[in-house]
């Protein structure tokens, strides 16, 4: 480390992260070196860019896609971040919903095929897998319906 800068194989290794994600930041103009050597092409980050870095990981843990993380960044706006945080957090609670639901639905199925792996034999009749509350009866031509 020089003045400090960092060559991007140093960036990238005190990040935990690979040379090519730091390229790709910086084609897509979310994260760019500092300076690029213009003989070399060598590029160098300051030190302090690390900060970005984790920021941007941040963001992308919390799936963000690179757009919107530009966008954070370009912006020093606190109702912009309100309103996209509140977007993201309401996309949270809709897949916690559907999650809940798929949940729900395996547990039901189970207790489903529970039933189903223990029926009875063939020829046999097993009244507890009756669900219904009501039993139809049909007398002459009227139908009855009996509360059991």
């Amino acid at each position: 480390m020089k003045n400090n800068r960092l060559l991007i194989g140093q960036m990238a290794k005190l990040n935990h992260t690979t040379l090519a994600t730091l390229r790709h930041y910086d084609k897509v103009g979310i994260l760019s070196p500092v300076y690029v050597n213009p003989e070399t092409g060598y590029r160098y980050y300051d030190v302090q860019q690390c900060l970005v870095f984790h920021m941007i990981q941040h963001h992308k843990a919390l799936n963000m896609s690179l757009k919107e993380i530009k966008e954070i960044l370009r912006r020093n706006d606190y109702d912009f971040l309100e309103q996209i945080y509140k977007k993201k957090l309401d996309e949270v609670n809709q897949a916690l919903a559907e999650f809940e639901f798929r949940k729900e639905e395996l547990e039901r199925m189970m207790k489903g095929a529970d039933h189903f792996c223990h029926r009875p034999p063939n020829g046999f009749i097993q009244m507890g897998f009756i669900t219904a509350e009501y039993v139809y009866e049909k007398r002459q031509l009227e139908i009855m319906c009996l509360k059991i």
